[in-house]
């Protein structure tokens, strides 16, 4: 028994949009359910051409983007689950998805299309809600000075932020979908960095626990390395851990001021055992110094004693003038002086007491009166007192009441 199917009746019975279009792309036919989704009366749409509420993606079937759909069509006859966009009366836009049939005549003649519209806002909507926020978060990504990025357990970038796609010289594009080994391949990474990153990422992975890297080395597009301080942790992604999330902080020109502050406390502490080395030598200098000046003294002590002190003994025992004695033993006590620290003393640039002040400064010393040191050194009285003035100006104990014989002798 064979069965006539009434077009018109299908058109009435099916739940969704039907639409049928001949092979010039209008409209010859649509159901009810179709019509109230644009907000048109059947009679509005009948001879309206496709373009006129499918602007945004044209269905030709024939031409353009939509090659592949009339390929398909002519291959296996229907085309199943295309998205598409129409425009409603009031101008608003809804989003569809189609299925395309061929419509064929009884001798299998194409003579048009068949499309079934189902409504997809819900969907279409969380999805673009979706977008939104991935766009949201991309924002977020490349706004932020850090670099951050998604991996895959099995290396491959998920997501990452454009700063870290630019310190490979590359695009995000062309990052995602490779991994660190692929990226030393071409030249993007090195690969003593590389495999250390992999292994980072799989001990993160692997245990499930957090890890803070304090200091790992990344080489840019021309050479130069910047350091970064990196926390990766584990990520779950449609309910499996096979994923790692990692922000990197760039810590390059703070390493670089800890390596300059390491290297001068190096070089300060060169300096310091130099300094040391110095200070030894100039003591050990100083010690012969010391010990060739008391050498000295010792010879010239020597010779007075062993060259002038006999002579000047015999000066003494044939000497019968008291006064020539005196002189004699003035004589032989400055000898003495001559070599020892009260005249060194006296006669520093400390001090810098003249000759004649040393000699009246000499017999202060002994106790002799103005008087006394007058006759001895042939002077005036006035001349006595003067260099007296000026030596206690010198010694720095002008108007106080120090007495100038006792201050000389600390000097011996």
């Amino acid at each position: 028994m064979k069965y006539k199917i009434n077009f018109k009746d299908v058109l009435k019975s099916v739940a969704q949009g039907i639409i049928v279009i001949n092979l010039e792309g209008y409209l010859v036919d649509v159901n009810d359910e179709f019509a109230d989704l644009l907000g048109y009366k059947k009679n509005e749409l009948i001879g309206k051409h496709i373009v006129d509420i499918c602007p945004f993606n044209i269905p030709k079937y024939l031409e353009g983007d939509s090659a592949s759909i009339k390929k398909k069509l002519e291959i296996f006859g229907s085309v199943q689950n295309h998205e598409t966009q129409y425009s409603r009366k009031d101008g608003t836009v809804i989003f569809a998805e189609v299925n395309i049939s061929s419509l064929k005549d009884d001798e299998n003649k194409l003579i048009g299309y068949v499309t079934a519209v189902r409504l997809i806002m819900d969907r279409k909507s969380s999805e673009l809600k979706l977008r939104e926020s991935e766009g949201f978060l991309r924002n977020i990504i490349n706004t932020d000075p850090n670099l951050i990025f998604v991996k895959h357990r099995s290396g491959k970038y998920i997501e990452l932020s454009e700063g870290l796609a630019e310190l490979f010289g590359t695009t995000v594009d062309v990052v995602i979908g490779k991994t660190d080994l692929s990226l030393a391949e071409i030249r993007k990474l090195s690969i003593i960095e590389a495999k250390k990153i992999r292994q980072d990422d799989l001990d993160v992975i692997n245990t499930g626990k957090r890890k803070f890297i304090a200091e790992e080395s990344i080489t840019q597009k021309d050479g130069t390395i910047k350091w970064y301080q990196t926390t990766k942790v584990p990520l779950v992604r449609n309910n499996k851990a096979d994923y790692v999330l990692g922000v990197a902080v760039d810590i390059t020109l703070q390493k670089q001021t800890i390596d300059l502050l390491k290297e001068k406390k190096n070089e300060l502490k060169t300096k310091n055992m130099n300094l040391e080395e110095l200070h030894a030598a100039l003591k050990i200098v100083l010690q012969q110094k010391e010990n060739d000046k008391e050498e000295l003294e010792k010879k010239v002590l020597s010779s007075i004693k062993n060259l002038v002190e006999p002579y000047m003994n015999k000066l003494k025992d044939s000497s019968q003038n008291n006064s020539q004695k005196i002189f004699i033993e003035i004589i032989e006590s400055n000898l003495k002086e001559i070599v020892s620290n009260f005249s060194l003393k006296l006669s520093s640039e400390y001090i810098n007491l003249t000759a004649y002040e040393i000699q009246v400064a000499d017999l202060i010393r002994k106790d002799f009166a103005n008087k006394e040191i007058a006759e001895q050194l042939n002077m005036a009285l006035e001349t006595v007192s003067s260099h007296r003035k000026h030596i206690r100006k010198k010694l720095g104990i002008t108007n106080k009441k120090t007495n100038l014989s006792s201050h000389l002798k600390f000097f011996q």
